[in-house]
């Protein structure tokens, strides 16, 4: 749905700038097999045992205009990658998503263009972010997790959460909660073999949340948040932070540390 624009750098020019970011502010970079992907990641877990927030990407540059689909879904502006490192958390893990990064190369899957247009929300997709969570838990024993996805990763950390038990809070920015919703508003074809977040909302709706959305947002507007938190049919632990002078992409990185200090909590 969002172009990218057609003089987006190459693919390898953009995994190497993703790279390169991840490494100046301190992350280290590696791979994953989880599922039927190859994930690219990059983390810094400085105190194993302890809690950790995992940042899931989004949709990437899924197409370069209306009707033409991009050929590499590798982020132009990682904006998920940019707030993870203005993150003090000590234990912080990014997830690329399939097909994103140099693991377009190396997934057979990706070679249909499914997993970035109608299929990027599919339960396989759901299942390997699952997994490479699964696997990061394990290894550096982490207590709990905190998920946090930036618009259409918000809707998988949805649906990730739906499936585990050690979630203790979702944060979403410009999360896509509501795909159907958002794809009738831009008058696009729906999204054929992916998972809606909003379906699942009343299995997350005890986890403590932030839905974090941009009142000059037209792409996914604040409304499909609150369409979100009424799917839930139980508000406690839901809160909604409209943000008057952000959009889709701008205004978030340079106010996400100030707002890592809301904290989600349920109303008792």
């Amino acid at each position: 749905m969002l172009a990218g624009g057609c003089a987006a750098l190459p693919m390898t020019a953009r995994t190497e700038k993703a790279r390169g970011f991840a490494f100046q502010k301190g992350l280290t970079a590696e791979t994953v097999t989880a599922g039927d992907f190859t994930l690219n990641v990059f983390m810094r877990a400085a105190e194993p045992g302890k809690e950790a927030v995992f940042y899931i990407e989004g949709d990437g540059l899924a197409w370069l205009s209306r009707g033409r689909i991009s050929p590499d879904p590798t982020p132009v502006d990682f904006v998920a990658l940019k707030l993870a490192v203005r993150d003090p958390s000590p234990n912080v893990i990014y997830l690329g998503r399939p097909c994103q990064y140099d693991s377009l190369e190396n997934d057979a899957l990706c070679s249909s263009k499914e997993y970035w247009t109608g299929k990027r929300f599919a339960p396989e997709v759901v299942r390997a972010l699952d997994e490479a969570v699964s696997i990061y838990k394990e290894r550096f024993r982490f207590r709990a997790v905190h998920l946090t996805g930036f618009s259409g990763g918000g809707a998988l950390a949805v649906l990730v959460a739906a499936g585990r038990d050690d979630v203790a809070s979702i944060k979403t920015v410009v999360g896509n909660l509501d795909h159907e919703a958002v794809n009738r508003l831009h008058g696009v074809s729906p999204l054929a073999g992916s998972l809606n977040a909003i379906d699942v909302a009343p299995q997350v709706r005890d986890i403590p949340q932030i839905h974090y959305t941009g009142l000059k947002d037209k792409v996914v507007p604040p409304v499909i948040a609150e369409g979100f938190k009424d799917a839930a049919g139980d508000d406690r632990c839901i809160l909604i932070v409209n943000m008057e002078n952000a959009g889709h992409t701008e205004g978030w990185e340079d106010k996400w540390q100030a707002l890592l200090s809301w904290v989600p909590r349920c109303k008792t």
